[in-house]
């Protein structure tokens, strides 16, 4: 069998109704982490029916990953389509016009929290799998697929999947994440935390704040926090993603049903360094910056801690590469035009503020693995009313199904 007719046989059994309802079955189960269980037993379900090797793989009591392999015949690679079952809160439901939970549609849209981040892509990658089981097709290579959990927070899930040999010998990896939308992404930013705390003086607050006697720790904080709403640390800016930004995520300290100046206060910083800045260079130049504060106020105590086990590092693969090659040909077949490539998400459109995100993926990535970054185009992830394009599951489907075919080769 030529490549051609082996995609036609693919094509023919790709059901788009089957894989717009799958999305459905995955955003109807509530799975903000760590309440990802349900979601992965459906998914282990699915990955059944499609008649996949299926293996649930506990990282925490009751969150387990789930992994379902489709063999070949040992002659070809091993490629990865990789997403994650966690989604994040939904935020004040009065802001959301529709169901979270009903993957509501209307005017071609599947709305629900992750129908676009990330369950749409779940969803193809089962039925792509799918497709070549039903088209009885042999392949030299083997196909994996995986939900893992936690990516919205420590990506914990696919840190266990790695620790334990899962990407070992990986020829290459595909996330369906939406990032880049119906588009190729090979180079992504990466990201880093740390947290910053000051050491003040406890006292009654009755006592002025121009006294000698007492040190209010929170008012220590405010020039780091003006700093980084006002500056990006020194780098140079990236040709696709422009500058690194950063910002403060959380503010603790103090005891607001005491009347005591607060001792400590510790700033979070989130930092997004894009590709060829290193995030250890933003730590110390907060260290510069405390260094210059404390000349201003001496009586400024700061420490820096990274937050460990949040960090990824940047990446990008060589856009010759196999894997990039096979899913341009792909795209090509299914959609009859040439695929977008790295064209970075910016929001809002045409605003040149670039979506800077870190996936499963850069945790793979890190280890050599070729990786890329195709998903269903939506909108709204981590907001009220999300929502994912129906059209482009179907059509994710095929692309991914005809990706697999071409990279891992048949008889």
């Amino acid at each position: 069998m030529d490549q051609a007719a082996a995609r036609q046989k693919v094509l023919d059994v790709i059901e788009a109704d089957d894989a717009v309802a799958l999305t459905q079955e995955l955003v109807r189960i509530p799975s903000i982490f760590p309440e990802e269980a349900k979601c992965a037993a459906l998914l282990a379900e699915r990955y059944r029916d499609c008649g996949l090797d299926v293996e649930l793989q506990e990282v925490e009591p009751g969150r387990p990953n789930v992994l379902g392999t489709l063999k070949g015949d040992g002659e070809g690679p091993t490629l990865l389509i990789e997403g994650h079952t966690d989604v994040v809160a939904l935020g004040d439901e009065r802001n959301w016009t529709v169901d979270p939970w009903g993957g509501l549609i209307t005017d071609g849209r599947l709305y629900g929290r992750g129908a676009s981040d990330m369950k749409a892509g779940l969803a193809a990658a089962a039925i792509a799998a799918r497709a070549l089981r039903r088209a009885d097709i042999e392949l030299k290579g083997t196909l994996r697929l995986a939900g893992f959990i936690d990516e919205e927070n420590q990506m914990s899930g696919v840190r266990h999947f790695v620790k334990n040999g899962g990407a070992d010998g990986l020829g290459a990896a595909i996330t369906v994440e939406p990032t880049f939308g119906l588009g190729i992404g090979t180079c992504f930013c990466g990201r880093s935390r740390c947290d910053v705390t000051f050491h003040g003086q406890p006292g009654h607050t009755g006592i002025p704040p121009q006294s000698i006697v007492g040190k209010n720790a929170v008012h220590m904080a405010w020039r780091l926090i003006k700093a980084v709403n006002e500056t990006c640390p020194p780098h140079q800016p990236h040709n696709l993603y422009g500058p690194s930004h950063w910002q403060v995520v959380s503010i603790t300290g103090g005891n607001s049903n005491e009347a005591t100046i607060p001792e400590t206060c510790t700033v979070r910083i989130d930092a997004r360094p894009v590709p060829g800045h290193d995030a250890n260079s933003i730590w110390a130049y907060v260290n510069e910056l405390l260094e210059q504060f404390k000349r201003e106020d001496p009586s400024i105590d700061a420490r820096v801690q990274l937050v460990e086990g949040y960090g990824t590092s940047s990446w990008s693969t060589d856009t010759d590469s196999d894997i990039v090659k096979a899913t341009q040909r792909a795209y090509r077949a299914v959609v009859q035009t040439e695929a977008p490539l790295n064209q970075v998400t910016q929001i809002p459109p045409g605003s040149g503020h670039t979506l800077k995100v870190s996936t499963d993926v850069h945790h793979i990535a890190a280890l050599g693995v070729p990786c890329l970054n195709i998903g269903a185009r939506g909108a709204n992830a981590h907001m009220a009313d999300e929502y994912v394009l129906v059209e482009q599951i179907p059509v994710l489907a095929r692309i991914l199904a005809l990706t697999t075919l071409d990279y891992l080769g048949f008889r």
